[in-house]
């Protein structure tokens, strides 16, 4: 998904699992960072170290979404 904004998490167990089985790599670019979506947790992950997106990084990505598409 790029230049989008999607929750902060999924947590629907069948879809993570669905995407699972058929190794599905979900990646979101909402702005100047790449993130994906951990199958097994449903929260976001940075693309380059694996660690969680927080709440705090959350709200600020979605304050660069919406600066940038203002």
């Amino acid at each position: 998904f790029n230049y989008s904004l999607l929750p902060v998490g999924f947590h629907r167990r069948a879809l993570m699992t669905s995407l699972n089985e058929n190794n599905v790599e979900v990646l979101w670019y909402p702005s100047e960072v790449w993130y994906r979506l951990n199958l097994n947790s449903g929260t976001w992950q940075h693309k380059i170290d694996n660690t969680d997106l927080t709440e705090e990084d959350y709200i600020r990505v979605v304050s660069s979404f919406r600066d940038i598409n203002v």
